[in-house]
């Protein structure tokens, strides 16, 4: 940095590799300065982008988010009415209320009835349940039952012979089978 006639002027000095060459060059401090603010302008004017760009990314996960919440809130809020519905309705019902899994075979007595209460919100397996509750003679009826509903029918009723207790002993039910979802 340097001064000649009131002028500041810049000298740079590069190695040629060439017999100890140097290149000088010397430019008024004002070239730099407008080409440097140039970059400096066109710099800002990209982060500003950037982070404009970046904030409305973020605003719009956040709203995403948030209607996300607000939908599983309110898908849960409907399961839980149907819930207590249900409970309801399965305690006024006379007869047992089976709920069978598809996927897993699994079978969840969910009625609260008599003697039964001991059963209630307990999953059996499709074959324990079979061997400990329905009597051996039915057992084929039962499975029949259960394919028709896996095959697709909508609504299916036989009489089979169960047992909840020793006490009782094997009893006449009329056992209903429908799909309630996919």
């Amino acid at each position: 940095n340097y001064k000649i006639d009131d002028s500041k002027r810049i000298a740079y000095y590069t190695p040629l590799n060439y017999e100890d060459w140097y290149l000088v060059t010397i430019a008024e401090t004002s070239a730099f300065k407008s080409q440097f603010d140039s970059k400096k302008t066109a710099g800002i004017v990209a982060l500003a982008v950037i982070l404009g760009s970046l904030a409305i990314l973020i605003a719009y996960i956040v709203k995403v988010g948030n209607d996300f919440s607000k939908e599983m809130k309110k898908a849960q809020e409907e399961i839980d009415l149907r819930n207590r519905k249900f409970r309801v309705v399965a305690s006024q019902v006379s007869g047992i209320i089976f709920e069978y899994n598809l996927g897993d075979q699994g079978i969840n007595i969910i009625s609260n009835i008599n003697s039964r209460k001991s059963n209630r919100n307990m999953w059996w397996s499709f074959n324990d349940l079979m061997l400990k509750i329905v009597y051996p003679d039915d057992i084929h009826i039962f499975k029949r039952l259960i394919k028709s509903v896996e095959k697709g029918k909508g609504d299916v009723s036989e009489d089979i012979r169960m047992k909840f207790n020793e006490i009782d002993g094997y009893v006449w039910y009329r056992v209903r089978v429908f799909k309630l979802s996919e």
